[in-house]
């Protein structure tokens, strides 16, 4: 790929990842549709999109994260000081529920780590790996 071609679709897979549209984002960048079009079908190109995207969402999760501790503070603070017995118990339900989701994500974590550990050790042992 070319050096220029390279910085095109650099600037196009960026323009998608803030647009409502590939259309959007070929005019954000200068690209005709046509061509647009056809790199959304280049598997390379969309593994080059699918990796940015992934990485955006990586930091976005990131900066969730880091807000987690302030938000908990907050939620036992409205559940202790709160005026409203409503306000208590939304700040309650919601600390209950995203205590269990975070449990339920680490079981479905663990059990995919088994399931492909299994599928490996299937696959060493029938010469596919």
């Amino acid at each position: 790929m070319s050096t220029a071609r390279h910085r095109k679709t650099e600037l196009f897979i960026s323009a998608l990842l803030s647009s409502r549209s590939v259309e959007e984002a070929a005019a954000k960048t200068g690209i005709a549709l046509i061509t647009a079009r056809r790199w959304m079908q280049d598997p390379e190109f969309v593994e080059q999109f699918r990796k940015a995207r992934q990485e955006i969402m990586g930091q976005a999760t990131t900066q969730i994260q880091q807000a987690t501790s302030e938000a908990i503070v907050a939620l036992r603070q409205v559940i202790s000081t709160g005026d409203s017995e409503a306000a208590k118990v939304s700040s309650a339900r919601t600390i209950l529920e995203i205590a269990f989701k975070a449990a339920e994500i680490d079981q479905l974590e663990q059990r995919i780590e088994t399931l492909e550990r299994v599928a490996r050790e299937q696959a060493v042992q029938h010469g596919q790996i």
